[in-house]
């Protein structure tokens, strides 16, 4: 199954939102797709500037 770059995004929201670290292993869990599907997704949303990668490995929203 291939998620959208809007399920993604809203996934990592939703857990920010209830205070659940954004790492790729727990949103592969969140979303029930692979560790590597979700490093692909973070590749393509990094690259169009929708989120980053922090210091301590959490994607979160680039700032606007």
């Amino acid at each position: 199954m291939r998620l959208s770059h809007q399920e993604y995004l809203e996934a990592i929201y939703e857990m920010a939102e209830e205070g659940i670290p954004t790492r790729r292993a727990r949103l592969a869990e969140w979303l029930g797709v692979t560790p590597a599907s979700v490093s692909e997704a973070v590749k393509r949303l990094t690259v169009r500037g929708l989120v980053q990668t922090g210091d301590d490995r959490r994607i979160e929203f680039t700032p606007t």
